[in-house]
């Protein structure tokens, strides 16, 4: 049988480990006329982690209404930890893009 690389560590200790990383939120980002991809902090134990090594970003390209969201999707030795959406406001005529 294969090796199973990322072994699931018990419920407890998961549910710590989860706790331990922060997505912090984004305030409502003013229309610039240009694309824009804010990008909320993540950080486990107070350490910054590094965007696309530990996590990669989503964003939405619905612009309805001035809300947005950016999707938080941890991969490597993050996977297995729920992604976070976080929403903020623009301007209707924001548009995002994946980058």
């Amino acid at each position: 049988g294969k090796m199973i690389k990322h072994q699931l560590a018990p419920m407890a200790e998961m549910k710590s480990f989860v706790k331990d990383v922060v997505v912090g939120t984004l305030d409502d980002i003013p229309y610039t006329g240009g694309t824009i991809n804010p990008k909320p902090s993540v950080t486990f134990d107070d350490k910054p982690l590094t965007e696309g090594t530990d996590y990669i970003l989503h964003f939405d390209e619905d612009s309805d209404l001035g809300e947005h969201k950016v999707v938080v999707e941890f991969i490597n030795d993050f996977l297995g930890v729920p992604s976070v959406e976080v929403k903020f406001g623009g301007n209707v005529e924001t548009f995002l893009k994946d980058n």
